[in-house]
């Protein structure tokens, strides 16, 4: 039986309303309500950032600078016993493979943690695919109480992204 995730990232996109990032090796289609953000200083990796222009999503793209040996469910179980000891996660699912090679996650944590006040949850969807020579992690990241799907447009991004 299909998940409700992935049934959601199967739903047809409007080809339309896309822009395209092509710049430094990196190339990919996004949706058009997104603009080209500022890149956090602590994300080294991070070749381009994204901002939804009402404010209800944020995507980081990484390249990896070290290769990684991708086996499947290896990665996986690695993976989700690292997040689980990050601070400020407090939820990590596996939903599974969106291609070969192309494990993704569903994650949830504290935004402004030591603040209790003014604590929200996150949740963020990271994706990895591994068919390139240096692997490219996709982090999406929205805000729990916003309500919002970002499954269609990682949907976008993840099916032209290419690295040379």
């Amino acid at each position: 039986m299909e998940s409700e995730i992935m049934g959601l990232f199967r739903k047809s996109t409007d080809e339309k309303n896309i822009n395209k990032y092509k710049q430094n090796g990196l190339s990919f289609n996004y949706p058009n309500n997104y603009l080209i953000a500022n890149i956090p200083d602590n994300c080294p990796e991070c070749k381009v950032a994204l901002a939804k222009d009402d404010g209800k999503c944020d995507i980081l793209i990484e390249v990896s600078e070290e290769k990684i040996n991708y086996q499947k469910n290896v990665f996986e179980n690695a993976y989700i016993n690292y997040v689980k000891n990050l601070d400020g996660f407090f939820e990590i699912e596996s939903i599974g493979s969106l291609g070969n090679k192309k494990p993704c996650f569903i994650t949830k944590s504290y935004f402004n943690k030591n603040s209790l006040d003014k604590q929200e949850i996150v949740k963020s969807v990271i994706f990895f695919d591994f068919n390139f020579k240096n692997p490219i992690r996709i982090h999406l990241n929205s805000l729990l109480k916003d309500e919002y799907d970002c499954m269609n447009d990682l949907k976008i991004i993840s099916k032209n992204l290419n690295y040379k």
